[in-house]
């Protein structure tokens, strides 16, 4: 009886499985409405291939000379670590047997530093084998996040670590090892962010306010008292940008006495802003600094409909002439880039196409094809995202993007409409 019982357990468990595999991979349904049921429709695209794509391989990093490229892939039901060769088509390296929370690569070698099972590991990928790891895990700490990158071999790491009081993060500073630690500088209570200069000391700092608003203060050095640089309004869009340099102009995105984000430099005595770039209908979207310790942008994109772009240095200007097709509107995702921002690895889509990832070599002025994103062997079913704007009841423009289906008459079609919640008043 015992026997019975186990045997049909499992041929219940069988049943739901082939059920849920039969779903997993035949599920879809035809469209009803009249003027899409006698529709040429291109096939629906399963959910899987968004949210369990056993073929999905993603977040390519290059290494500090661009010479090896990492990333995620899945095996299995599992997430991996794959490493390759620049100038080869496959892989020559996959870490499977640890689980990989984060990776990036060293700042000067070509090592690998992995995140796994709660400990911080420098592994050599010619090396790979785990007794050849490395434990760099900052040491004497119960919460750590490291906040820096070192540029030569006696630059030491800034750890931010609220062991001392769980409200707030002090700044420590450990070898590259991970031992040596030393208290940086201490929360007095009310700091909520730094900003390092390019030696790794804190020269901002951004303290709360009792009203939700924010005081920012500044010094030229370590060794000079604080002083204040501004205050910024809970109403107020204000982000620092950059490294910031003692006594020199400091890069951010600000809002301030204006309706639309713009690029600013702020006078670091008086606090006094100076626009660098802006636009007469949207805001700044992003500012870009491709070098680890840059203290200035090299490209701002804005988003008035399709993309447009601003360059302000000569990797700027390298990267847009790689990214853009003409007048064909780009997406793009830059996914790494290495400590000098000569390489960059960037995911990018024109038009309807789905991503396709690449390495730019910026000071060859060079494109080099990495993968194709699994989807696009749905690039059939997908189609263009189109700007349009329209007229409210009280005459104000309202921009928008319209997708139409392929291959339909766009009459009388029905839609689905997805309304803007912002901003808040």
């Amino acid at each position: 009886m015992r026997l019975l019982r186990i045997i049909g357990f499992i041929l219940i468990v069988v049943a739901i499985a082939a059920l849920g595999v039969s779903y997993y991979f035949e599920q879809e349904t035809a469209p009803t409405h009249p003027s899409l049921a006698r529709a040429a429709m291109a096939p629906l695209i399963p959910v899987r291939d968004f949210y369990a794509n056993t073929g999905a391989e993603w977040g390519y990093q290059p290494s500090h000379d661009g010479s090896m490229i990492a990333w995620y892939g899945v095996e299995w039901t599992k997430t991996i670590l794959r490493v390759k060769r620049t100038e080869q088509a496959g892989s020559f390296l996959t870490l499977s047997g640890a689980q990989v929370d984060d990776f990036w690569w060293h700042s000067y070698k070509n090592e690998l530093v992995v995140l796994s099972e709660g400990r911080l590991w420098q592994i050599d990928p010619l090396k790979p084998k785990r007794d050849n790891w490395a434990d760099v895990t900052p040491r004497g700490f119960v919460n750590w996040r490291i906040v820096s990158s070192p540029s030569g071999p006696d630059d030491r790491l800034v750890v931010a670590s609220n062991d001392r009081n769980p409200a707030f993060l002090d700044l420590y500073s450990v070898r590259q090892d991970g031992g040596g630690k030393q208290l940086l500088e201490k929360n007095e209570g009310e700091t909520i962010d730094w900003w390092l200069d390019r030696h790794n000391m804190p020269l901002i700092r951004a303290d709360r306010l009792s009203d939700e608003g924010t005081r920012f203060l500044i010094r030229d050095s370590a060794t000079e008292p604080w002083r204040m640089l501004t205050e910024i309004s809970a109403r107020d869009d204000f982000t620092i940008l950059y490294h910031p340099e003692g006594g020199k102009p400091i890069y951010a995105l600000s809002d301030r006495g204006r309706d639309r984000i713009a690029l600013v430099t702020v006078a670091p005595r008086t606090g006094e802003e100076t626009i660098v770039a802006d636009h007469p209908k949207v805001d700044a979207k992003k500012a870009f600094a491709l070098a680890q310790n840059a203290v200035g942008p090299d490209f701002l994109t804005f988003e008035d409909g399709y993309p447009q772009y601003r360059t302000f240095s000569r990797l700027g200007e390298a990267f847009t002439k790689l990214l853009l097709d003409g007048d064909n509107p780009v997406d793009f995702n830059i996914l790494g880039t290495s400590p000098d921002g000569r390489f960059a690895t960037v995911a990018r889509s024109w038009r309807e196409q789905s991503f396709e990832y690449f390495l730019y070599d910026l000071e060859k002025g060079k494109a080099t094809k990495i993968a194709e994103y699994d989807l696009r062997k749905r690039r059939d079913a997908l189609v263009e995202t189109k700007p349009v704007s329209f007229k409210a009841r009280d005459g104000l423009d309202i921009p928008a993007f319209l997708i139409l289906p392929r291959g339909v008459e766009p009459k009388n079609l029905p839609a689905v409409v997805v309304i803007h919640g912002g901003p808040a008043q």
